[in-house]
């Protein structure tokens, strides 16, 4: 997320609804704080925050404002990401906006739709990363930690060229030699994959 934001992204993208502010009505005024950033941090970055730096002063201070709060609350705010209650709120800021937390069990789903969508058109990390999270934010899905997204994308690109290179070799193998390049690329069928 960006450090630096105008007034006019600050309003577009992060001012407290009606329900969100309901959601927060009955917490201390540091908790009340912290939920309300983590919930638009989520809704903006589609992700939550890893680390406490993560979150942009400004943003922090626009949402204060919002709270009738002083900004400097938040650096009381517990960001244990094993605290009880830490988990907590991301639990209920996941029912609020209807996230389903991360699973391996997406993993098969997110490899077919690589496998199908994305490769062989686009083969750079960053591009299949994107691909990865625009597919769980349409699914509603929190996404996994930056390591294990990573892990994955390298599986997920290792199995596609060990796919690859077979079927390159059992279509070489099954070709004379007096076949020509345009009939062997054409019984490649890149797509099979």
């Amino acid at each position: 997320m960006k450090l630096f934001w105008e007034q006019s992204e600050l309003e577009l993208y992060f001012t407290l609804n009606t329900e969100e502010k309901k959601l927060l009505a009955k917490r201390t005024d540091t908790n009340k704080l912290g939920c309300a950033v983590l919930m638009k941090f989520v809704q903006y970055d589609r992700k939550f925050p890893t680390k406490k730096n993560e979150i942009p002063h400004l943003l922090i201070k626009y949402i204060a404002e919002q709270l009738d709060l002083s900004h400097e609350l938040f650096k009381n705010y517990s960001f244990n990401l094993n605290s009880g209650e830490y988990r907590k709120q991301r639990a209920i800021i996941r029912r609020f906006y209807n996230i389903r937390k991360w699973n391996r069990k997406y993993v098969k789903n997110i490899s077919k739709f690589i496998y199908q969508s994305v490769l062989p058109q686009k083969m750079e990390v960053k591009e299949i990363q994107n691909e990865i999270l625009n597919f769980l934010y349409k699914n509603s899905i929190e996404p996994p930690s930056h390591k294990y997204l990573g892990r994955m994308i390298g599986s997920i690109l290792n199995s596609w060229e060990n796919a690859f290179f077979e079927r390159i070799y059992s279509v070489l193998s099954s070709s004379r030699p007096s076949d020509n390049i345009a009939a062997f690329w054409g019984k490649m069928n890149l797509h099979y994959l």
